[in-house]
């Protein structure tokens, strides 16, 4: 391998690449997530560009194109939970233009492999679901790290190593702050643990272990922030079960107003789904029980809490 001085300005936009990638696997907004990879992107095509890598480049504009594209389609039909005809156009469009392209700049069996990487990453952000994004990165990175192997790209093999561990690190992060809520059961067998949570990760995580022992299933998990009464709340949960969906506000050592209600009507309008939850660790009145349920909004206040504990 000659060492040129294309090849080295080719591997620091290699370099920029895998920074804006591994910036991705920290994120939970799906907005910015496609943002920082148009970002890298731009910045590998243009180290493939250097190293004469056609294959490679073509699948990094094909992937462009992608990421303009949903984020296109989110701002023009909103987001929505459920693979609908136009999301299917969308990725068989895609595939399609992978394919064709692939065929123009095929250059041998290995050569492929930038093609495999491109489709597997391509379902991981289109599927909305950025755990499973996460998860499916590892895959993607096998495959890219082969490909790097094949066209020579030395920072390309090193990174893409730091990137894999930079997708596990994201993985276990998520699997320890859950495997603290199944944890729950060992805590106490009191439900009057509830009255001595003062930390909103504490009360969030026994509300984790209330989900899963009811049989709901986390949706989105996106910018969660939980709300006392110095905070705004800006909850972006979504939970199902038996195939109904609700957006979940959660209120620690807070009291439920019209005002919380209509925080929660306007996440149920902006995720475009027709229920809400409202959690707090306060007793609510019956008066605004009975404004909640007039706008499809269920309350779980203490006592609905202790009931689904026991």
């Amino acid at each position: 391998m000659e060492i040129t001085l294309t090849y080295i300005i080719s591997q620091v936009f290699i370099i920029f690449n895998y920074i804006f990638l591994g910036i991705t696997y920290q994120l939970k907004n799906r907005k910015y997530i496609l943002i920082f990879n148009i970002l890298s992107l731009t910045s590998v095509g243009i180290g493939y560009l250097l190293l004469n890598a056609k294959t490679g480049l073509a699948m990094a504009i094909v992937s462009i194109i992608r990421n303009i594209i949903f984020m296109y389609d989110e701002k023009i039909h909103g987001k929505s939970l459920k693979i609908n005809k136009n999301d299917i156009c969308i990725l068989l469009f895609i595939y399609a233009l992978c394919i064709i392209l692939a065929i123009l700049t095929y250059s041998g069996p290995l050569s492929l492999l930038s093609v495999a990487a491109t489709m597997l990453f391509t379902y991981s952000v289109w599927q909305k679901n950025t755990k499973t994004y996460k998860w499916l990165g590892i895959p993607v990175c096998i495959i890219w790290l082969s490909y790097n192997i094949y066209i020579k790209s030395l920072f390309g093999i090193i990174l893409e190593l730091v990137l894999m561990i930079s997708a596990v690190i994201g993985i276990i992060r998520e699997n320890l702050e859950k495997g603290s809520t199944k944890k729950m059961n060992g805590i106490s067998k009191d439900f009057k643990i509830i009255d001595n949570f003062v930390d909103e990760r504490e009360f969030r995580n026994y509300i984790d272990y209330l989900f899963e022992k009811n049989n709901y299933k986390y949706v989105k998990i996106d910018d969660v922030r939980l709300s006392d009464k110095d905070k705004n709340n800006d909850n972006d949960i979504i939970i199902k079960k038996d195939e109904l969906y609700y957006t979940v506000q959660i209120f620690l050592n807070r009291d439920i107003t019209e005002k919380e209600i209509n925080e929660t009507l306007l996440d149920m309008e902006k995720e475009n789904i027709t229920q809400g939850i409202i959690i707090t660790n306060h007793i609510v009145s019956n008066e605004m029980k009975e404004y909640a349920n007039k706008k499809l909004i269920r309350i779980w206040d203490r006592l609905v809490l202790e009931n689904k504990y026991n």
